[in-house]
């Protein structure tokens, strides 16, 4: 889980950074709107690879194909006087990828929100918060004029939030409330060009709405030893037809300094949801299916337990972790085999409640000073799933336990930069991970006078292991305290050993009996960049 916060601007001067280069480019900019009152952050990055994509030869499977990225996000933060701050925020971001000419997907997110910060002495704080998301998915079909399609879902979320925070004694207070309006649109169907015969057609629109309070206390129960806990009770209400959940969530932390370089932590912690996500990893890019907790669709529900070990070794140099967790859940979604996922009116009849378990062990070293730094970090674990109903011989791998969809054992990542001179310096990043589950054809059968494809058992296998190695060189003239900017140069490759790392595994028959799998993979290729990056 990631608390994101923008960041409030210079009060001072105005202030920035851009990079410009064959592949991306960025610019941020801050200072003040007015001097030590009102100040801003302004934000954009863009990326631009239908170039690339239009040099691979025709038979490469990408020709036509295009990439692209682009957001963009702005804070203002204005200080109204010592004890009262009003800040707004605002984020847009969209993407598209193709892998041929007439099919293209695109994702889109925007975020806008105003808070008032109200902090009348040291120990208290009052926040009242309000605001908007919206997220976006959409599926561009245009390979035939008359069934060429645009397949559409949309997510829109209106949420406000009112907090507090008091100070007394050995003791931080927390306590609030907040509400959200939820407006779910399953998918919307409709023609490519005037020329097509898909009808227009739309699910309907899932509505509800869901509030919750909550109390936390932070205490310092010893010099060492620090104790967290909270609750929060969480109520749902879904629209059309109506249908009400409610139920508490808790947690417990605790920190206890061993000594002042070795620190022991555990906590616990159990969660409701109410939004769910439902996807078919074997489709060549599947569209996100969600739903709303519902009549038919109880929230899932779980518990998480987690405790590790820190410690900063030579010198306070590096910071060693090691942590381990295990977690339980309920009435987590699956689907039936067979089961249509995209404009189903009916879908949640093709779906099938889950426990879920996932446990593992982290283990990570960090060097954040010194000529060599970065971190190494290592993750084992585990997602598996099993039916909470008995459905005999309809049951997902016989009723017993299978892998998740993102059941990826093994991941491996590397970090490091290296700085040989003052005006010189190299960086590298790796990355490993166990290919993730399939379900794969192994044969057919005859039924109802025609062959039938006879699949695996749910996820038993996997897609060929992620790897991918990131270097660069960092050319820096030199720094000019009265320059009016700073300019450098970095020079890379993406994907140094070219590896074909696959983003989707599908199946294509002929004739009823001969199946071709198909391995698609995204920039399967070493991609060279040049970046100008300028201070001022």
């Amino acid at each position: 889980m990631l608390d994101v916060k923008s960041k409030d601007g210079d009060p001072k001067q105005v202030k920035g950074s851009v990079g410009i280069g064959l592949l991306t480019s960025r610019l941020q900019i801050e200072g003040p709107i007015q001097k030590d009152r009102t100040t801003f952050v302004l934000g954009g990055r863009i990326t631009y690879s239908d170039w690339i994509l239009n040099l691979l030869p025709d038979d490469s499977g990408y020709a036509g194909g295009k990439a692209g990225f682009s957001d963009a996000n702005l804070s203002v933060t204005h200080k109204a006087d010592d004890h009262n701050t009003i800040r707004l925020s605002g984020y847009w971001s969209a993407d598209r990828f193709s892998f041929s000419g007439d099919t293209t997907f695109r994702y889109h997110n925007l975020n806008a929100s105003i808070a008032w910060i109200n902090k009348p002495n040291a120990s208290r704080t009052r926040t009242f918060s309000a605001g908007f998301d919206r997220y976006g998915n959409t599926l561009e079909n245009t390979f035939s004029d008359t069934e060429g399609y645009i397949l559409d879902t949309r997510i829109n979320q209106f949420w406000a939030k009112l907090d507090f925070e008091r100070k007394y004694r050995n003791h931080t207070f927390i306590y609030g409330g907040q509400g959200m309006f939820y407006n779910l649109q399953g998918g919307h169907m409709k023609p490519a060009f005037s020329t097509s015969l898909v009808p227009d057609h739309s699910l309907p629109a899932e509505k509800a709405l869901e509030g919750a309070l909550y109390f936390g206390d932070t205490w310092q129960a010893a010099e060492k030893l620090t104790v967290e806990g909270g609750a929060r009770l969480n109520v749902f209400a879904a629209m059309d037809p109506s249908k009400i959940y409610f139920g508490p969530e808790f947690r417990i932390s605790g920190k206890y300094a061993v000594q002042d370089n070795l620190s022991l932590k555990a906590g616990f912690n159990t969660m409701r949801q109410n939004i769910h996500l439902i996807s078919n990893s074997s489709s060549i890019s599947p569209m996100d299916t969600w739903k709303l907790s519902g009549e038919q669709i109880k929230p899932t529900t779980g518990w998480q337990a987690a405790a590790g070990v820190y410690w900063t070794v030579f010198g306070s140099q590096v910071d060693l972790s090691a942590e381990v967790y295990w977690k339980q859940m309920s009435n987590y979604l699956d689907y039936k085999s067979g089961a249509k996922l995209v404009m189903n009116p009916d879908l949640a009849d093709d779906l099938v409640t889950t426990y879920g378990r996932a446990y593992g062990i982290e283990l990570m070293a960090r060097k954040s000073a010194g000529r060599l730094n970065g971190w190494v970090s290592y993750t084992w674990s585990r997602s598996l799933l099993k039916e909470m109903e008995d459905r005999g011989l309809a049951a997902i791998n016989a009723g017993d336990w299978y892998n998740a969809p993102h059941d990826k054992p093994h991941d491996v990542k590397v970090v490091a930069n290296f700085k040989l001179t003052r005006r010189y310096s190299f960086s590298a990043n790796l990355e490993y991970a166990t290919g993730r589950p399939v379900t794969i054809p192994i044969g057919y059968y005859r039924y109802g006078g025609g062959n039938r494809l006879a699949y695996s058992e749910r996820n038993a296998y996997r897609i060929p292991d992620y790897f991918r190695l990131d270097l660069a060189v960092n050319i820096d003239p030199g720094h000019y305290l009265k320059a009016l900017a700073h300019a450098s140069v970095t020079i890379g490759c993406y994907n140094v050993t070219g590896r074909k790392n696959p983003y989707s595994v599908y199946y294509t028959t002929e004739g009823g009996q001969k199946v071709t799998g198909h391995m698609l993979s995204v920039f399967a290729t070493q991609i060279p960049y040049i970046n100008l990056n300028i201070l001022f």
